[in-house]
């Protein structure tokens, strides 16, 4: 009997809460997915506290009338067997659990023999399949609330990590409102999070996995780029694409930059293979190499420079690029490399690159000869006995690239402070290529061209003040650098020629500018 009344009150308060969950679902929508998984646990706990009181329900004594109405005792009075509650009480939305009716499909037995005494001993075959009590020791509202938290557990556990869902396993909707809903739940958004934490610690094991393995693997593919075997250059190939390919990614590229011995090898290879396409791999992966300082320090230790130079006379122009460019990292980036590249004989082959057409390639090659010529007496001259103020004059007549012009102007402006250099590019017409720039809206390349005139203002005293004098009157662009290189070009070239006309223009070129 305490256990009949104890499930009772658990039914009760079952019932209490999917009336509660009912409204709930009426009045938020969104959440309607998960308001009704946890009205199905609700029913389904209802369902077996129902099929528990129905075995521990008191006993009615049978009466005359009963007995002549064959009354089997397991079922309410006045009617048969307890219905389902899925399909009754839970299905159609009534609040009571214990519906009382005759279902059809169910035929009953008559027991008219049957003493009330031993009603207590009939089999459960003869009792309904539907009404078979199952026999459990105890299901209150602990066990509810176990079930309850079971299930949520498992909805979380699916949706932060959906690797664990297995075959024939839904996924469940995470999202407010179903697939086509505006608003994310809580769940979905902590599971966004918790994918992105997934993710990030996936790539870190694979980064470390990935440096390890190529740690293992360089000494094996050092070997390869020695050839054997009768001098075989397809194994050689196939292991410098493969150092170029790793040069490329930051996690291999860490694993080559502490293995000393395969830097030194790839430089040793870049000038001793007669492969162009083994020669242009090796390039390109010390090119990867010389972006970073820890690279360019791991070139200049392994005798990089010199090999670089030596590539400065290759047909292939990708071979070129990588050589020059690299060159240009190392002057840039590392100071000690500019003793190296003249020693090498680095100026005598980058002047003679100078007759190229690729005006990137063209900027970026004056730019180092710029750098090594910058206060350094004896590459001046050996730029003027390779032909360099020539061929700078050309270019500074036949392109446009305002890059390429700067970085020329820049060059021709440290040689024409040299007393060799000024007579060679005046004599190339320099002094013409360079006046078609002045009106240039490059601010930086007309500042070079005007005092690049006033160095050379001493060996071309009426073209100076010619060319000075016409774009003072014809530019409408005025900065105080801008008047401080005219006045003094046209000072110089007074002081030199003592000459009343320029005196003139030096006045009108104050006027003008103020």
């Amino acid at each position: 009997m305490q256990e009949y009344e104890r499930c009772q009150q658990s039914y009760r308060l079952l019932q209490d809460r999917r009336q509660r969950l009912i409204i709930s679902i009426q009045n938020n929508p969104y959440h309607r997915n998960e308001l009704e998984s946890q009205l199905r646990v609700v029913e389904r706990d209802m369902h077996q506290l129902q099929q528990q009181m129905a075995a521990y329900a008191p006993q009615p004594m049978m009466d005359h009338h009963q007995q002549q109405h064959h009354y089997h005792g397991y079922g309410p009075k006045g009617g048969g067997p307890y219905m389902s509650p899925g399909d009754s009480a839970i299905g159609s939305g009534v609040s009571s659990g214990l519906v009382s009716g005759v279902q059809s499909g169910v035929q009953t037995k008559a027991h008219s023999d049957v003493a009330p005494g031993d009603l207590e001993q009939l089999d459960s075959d003869e009792i309904p399949p539907q009404q078979q009590p199952q026999q459990q020791q105890s299901f209150g509202t602990h066990a509810v609330s176990s079930r309850m938290q079971q299930a949520s557990a498992e909805r979380i556990r699916m949706t932060m990590f959906p690797d664990t869902i297995e075959e024939g396993e839904e996924a469940p909707i995470t999202q407010a409102g179903g697939a086509t809903g505006q608003q994310q739940s809580n769940l979905h958004r902590l599971a966004q999070s918790t994918q992105v934490l997934k993710t990030a610690v996936a790539s870190l094991t694979q980064y470390q996995g990935s440096t390890e393995l190529t740690a293992r693997a360089l000494p094996e593919i050092a070997k390869l780029l020695q050839p054997q075997n009768g001098g075989d250059t397809s194994a050689v190939s196939e292991a410098a694409k493969l150092l170029h390919d790793l040069t490329k990614k930051e996690t291999s590229y860490k694993a080559v930059l502490s293995n000393a011995h395969v830097v030194r090898t790839m430089v040793q290879g870049m000038v001793s293979t007669r492969s162009l396409d083994v020669q242009k791999s090796l390039a390109g992966c010390i090119h990867n190499m010389s972006g970073d300082r820890r690279g360019l320090q791991m070139i200049y230790n392994s005798g990089g420079i010199p090999c670089l130079v030596q590539l400065l006379i290759s047909q292939v122009d990708a071979i070129l690029f990588y050589a020059v460019t690299s060159l240009h990292n190392m002057l840039l980036h590392y100071e000690p490399a500019k003793m190296d590249v003249r020693l090498a004989g680095g100026l005598e082959k980058m002047v003679a690159l100078l007759v190229k057409d690729n005006p990137k390639f063209l900027a970026i090659t004056a730019d180092c000869l710029h750098i090594l010529a910058y206060g350094h007496q004896d590459s001046k001259l050996i730029i003027l006995a390779s032909g360099g103020p020539v061929n700078l004059v050309r270019i500074m007549r036949l392109y446009s690239y305002e890059k390429l012009l700067w970085t020329c102007s820049r060059l021709l402006k440290v040689l024409s402070v040299c007393p060799s250099n000024k007579p060679e590019i005046v004599q190339a017409g320099g002094m013409q290529a360079l006046s078609r720039h002045l009106g240039h809206r490059s601010t930086r390349l007309v500042h070079n061209i005007l005092h690049t005139l006033r160095n050379l203002s001493d060996m071309a005293t009426k073209q100076v003040c010619f060319i000075i004098t016409v774009y003072m009157y014809t530019s409408n662009t005025f900065t105080c650098t801008t008047v401080l290189y005219t006045c003094t070009a046209l000072w110089a070239t007074y002081n030199s020629r003592r000459c009343l006309n320029l005196s003139m223009s030096l006045s009108v070129a104050f006027i003008l500018a103020f």
